[in-house]
């Protein structure tokens, strides 16, 4: 079981402290280094799911990476003890500070140094996640932001298992530090790059003003403006589709039950355009 202090500090998906950005904007940079590993040396997935992560009782983790010599490796961003791991089944375990406000570039030359002794040496793409700039991580608004993950996390994946078929895993993405999952209907969609399945997603972003989002691809014009529960908006300034401000239902005993009702009623919605 993990320590208590890993259960997180949200209750009820309460809202972000107002001045939490500059942690918010070093863990997204270093949320990038640790999925650069997988993305220069993993078995690449078509869907891209190889560079997601996933929100795990230790931290921020990269999908098992496999090393020439046998066994794996995984990268970790604890953010609650302000480090980057590299843990290998054949190295054991090698840990970078991220205390001091180290750059995103410093600590992926750390990472990569680490994944080469492991024998993963081959080019990386370095403009992924270079960056000169000190981070500065508020270790209160971390713990904060670490609990209120897990609790979306939480609520993600029960609105998963009501789902019919086989969505995608809940998972967060480095390029936009959001987390989502989708699910996919039947009808097949022609792409730039092939034939793809017409899907759902269902996500949180704690960018800004943070908020949840769920939309379909591809999205029916026809769609827009549809009533949607309350609290829940269209969105159409520079995106469009559906969200639901984080702030409409922070801090009430009911806010996961209303953040489930909102992803059910855009389902609802949606899924006559996706089958």
């Amino acid at each position: 079981m993990p320590p208590a202090r890993r259960t997180g500090e949200s209750r009820s998906l309460a809202l972000l402290p107002p001045d939490w950005e500059p942690t918010r904007l070093a863990l997204h940079r270093f949320s990038r280094v640790i999925s650069a590993v997988p993305r220069a040396y993993a078995v690449a997935d078509p869907r891209w799911w190889h560079l997601s992560l996933e929100v795990r009782p230790e931290g921020l983790t990269t999908r098992p990476v496999p090393l020439p010599g046998g066994g794996d490796l995984r990268v970790v961003l604890d953010v609650i003890q302000a480090e980057v791991r590299v843990e290998s089944s054949p190295g054991g375990t090698v840990a970078i500070s991220l205390s001091s406000g180290p750059t995103a570039s410093t600590v992926a030359r750390e990472v990569f140094a680490v994944v080469a002794e492991l024998g993963l040496r081959g080019p990386h793409d370095a403009s992924r996640y270079a960056d000169e700039n000190p981070t500065s991580l508020d270790p209160g608004h971390a713990t904060t932001f670490w609990g209120l993950l897990r609790e979306v996390d939480a609520v993600l994946r029960r609105r998963r298992k009501m789902l019919p078929g086989d969505p995608g895993p809940v998972q967060l993405w480095p390029h936009g530090f959001d987390i989502a999952f989708e699910w996919f209907g039947s009808r097949r969609v022609a792409g730039e790059d092939g034939e793809h399945r017409a899907q759902l997603n269902l996500g949180w972003s704690p960018t800004g003003d943070a908020y949840f989002y769920s939309n379909p691809w591809p999205l029916d014009d026809r769609l827009i403006g549809s009533p949607l529960p309350a609290g829940a908006i269209w969105h159409t300034d520079g995106w469009t589709g559906t969200m639901l401000p984080q702030r409409e239902v922070a801090g009430n005993a009911d806010a996961a039950e209303r953040v489930l009702d909102y992803a059910a009623a855009v389902f609802d919605l949606a899924r006559p355009t996706l089958d």
